[in-house]
């Protein structure tokens, strides 16, 4: 779990895939980072990248909020992700770019499919990733609902646009069991 939220900060970092060219003759340029993200591909609107973790890869795709129902003042990224891990099913999260306290439940809709999903602090989590995946790959976009920080909800749209392809190259790179 600690892995995946680190997958969702690379996902939600201002530039999370380009990496920096080290200086000739610095440490850096000498070492390597084998738990650094790596860049796959960009389908459609989505992006793609793997990190390895305990020896195997990590496979995600994500894309950001297309846009929001309020403005939330100091809001974070909003970022949709799916990640794969070997031998694991997809698991879906969503950063909210801002905290709940408690547990809260909430859901996106995609196509006709309503999918349950819980808060847990600054992420929402898919009750079931396999359906969420399937959903997804259906449709052409996808309105997550949740709790507000003060009260209320926001709506947050996400783009479907290339996930179909995003998440064929994930599954291959990781299959799930």
């Amino acid at each position: 779990m600690r892995l995946f939220i680190l997958s969702l900060a690379f996902a939600s970092a201002g530039t999370p895939l380009r990496a920096e060219t080290p200086k000739p003759g610095s440490h850096a340029a000498h070492a390597s980072r084998p738990n650094a993200p790596h860049a796959l591909g960009r389908f459609g609107d989505w992006q793609v990248a793997s990190h390895q973790e305990a020896g195997a890869s990590v496979c995600y795709a994500f894309v950001r909020a297309w846009s929001s129902s309020r403005v939330i003042p100091g809001r974070g990224d909003v970022v949709l992700t799916v990640t794969q891990r070997p031998q694991e099913r997809p698991a879906v999260a969503v950063s909210l770019g801002y905290r709940i306290p408690g547990r809260l439940d909430g859901s996106l809709q995609a196509g006709p499919d309503k999918l349950p999903f819980y808060i847990a602090g600054r992420s929402a989590f898919a009750r079931n990733g396999e359906v969420a995946v399937t959903a997804f790959a259906a449709a052409d976009r996808t309105f997550a609902k949740f709790a507000a920080p003060k009260g209320g909800d926001v709506t947050d749209s996400f783009s479907l646009r290339g996930f179909a392809a995003a998440y064929k190259l994930i599954d291959k790179g990781c299959p799930p069991p």
